[in-house]
């Protein structure tokens, strides 16, 4: 679990804001799945607050309503500081219409 200081609540955000990659290309299907997790990964790797912190473990799953926005897009990230099974997600987000 994280401590509550500046720098876990710096990871929070990094991890909160990685969660926006690629939800607004305009490719679809694999093509979108594979830009949004080369996204997160690369995130991950680079962002200071993040890198070599965490790891992108499984997704992204993504699905959309209409042509133009991910209606919702789960992608799970785990750290060496918690075991896999106890991962955080590294993205949900959801938009409503």
């Amino acid at each position: 679990m994280l401590q509550d200081t500046d720098a876990a609540r710096a990871e929070m955000l990094v991890l909160a804001a990685l969660t926006y990659r690629g939800f607004s290309d305009f490719l679809i299907g694999t093509l979108h799945q594979g830009a949004v997790r080369r996204g997160v990964s690369e995130g991950l790797a680079n962002l200071l607050p993040v890198a070599g912190k965490w790891s992108l473990v499984w997704g992204p799953a993504a699905s959309r309503l209409g042509a133009e926005l991910d209606s919702s897009c789960v992608t799970s990230c785990a750290t060496p500081r918690t075991p896999i099974a106890m991962s955080s997600p590294c993205g949900e987000r959801t938009r409503w219409c």
